[in-house]
């Protein structure tokens, strides 16, 4: 009797174990890339960046474009072209705020090269930990997990920011455009790019 029912049991657990398999593998391929999950709804499809303002803000500290800032005050950094270096100052005298910085003698000099991107406490969605750069007058900036990427296309004169409702995950430079990974839902992410530089963002989910 025994040597009847083992064999049939056996079958029933592989094609058991199959079935499970297949079911995880089709969950972790469904999550792991942003073009297999539809456009939820409620979520933009366009996403269309604003002018920061560089005006002081009553009752926080300003410090106006060209504003020398020491080395040891620089946080994370991102090559440009040539000497030019974009960096982030939330270091020493900035903690607890987040100011852009260039250098155009490869790091040797620092000054702000906009407004504030973030201050402790009063606007967690704006934090700002990660730049990147390309070329001398492009930079951009986010923070994991924060909602606000900014972009400058001179150098720093002007800085556009785009709102990402539900968080970013990272931003590059891919195939000759700015792309953006951004959650949804907490559970996806998804891919947006910029045709024209971070003036606008447009989702490639249908």
């Amino acid at each position: 009797m025994l040597s009847r029912v083992l064999p049939v049991a056996i079958v029933a657990f592989l094609l058991c174990g199959c079935s499970t398999l297949g079911v995880t593998a089709h969950i972790a391929g469904h999550g792991s890339s942003p073009a297999t999950v539809p456009k939820p709804k409620g979520m933009p499809g366009i996403i269309k960046a604003s002018i920061a303002g560089s005006r002081p803000v009553p009752g926080r500290v300003y410090f106006p474009p060209g504003t020398p800032v020491s080395a040891a005050d620089i946080g994370t950094r991102a090559v440009g072209s040539g000497r030019v270096v974009y960096g982030l100052a939330n270091r020493r005298a900035y903690l607890g705020s987040v100011w852009p910085v260039i250098s155009t003698d490869g790091g040797l000099h620092w000054q702000i090269d906009g407004p504030a991107f973030y201050f402790a406490g009063a606007s967690g969605p704006s934090v700002t930990d990660r730049i990147g750069a390309r070329g001398a007058r492009m930079a951009w900036a986010w923070g994991n997990s924060g909602n606000f990427v900014k972009v400058t296309t001179d150098g720093g004169r002007h800085w556009y920011i785009a709102d990402f409702p539900a968080g970013v995950k990272s931003v590059s430079w891919q195939a000759g455009r700015l792309t953006a990974l951004a959650y949804w839902n907490g559970l996806h992410v998804f891919r947006y790019v910029s045709p024209d530089n971070g003036r606008t963002w447009r989702s490639q989910h249908s």
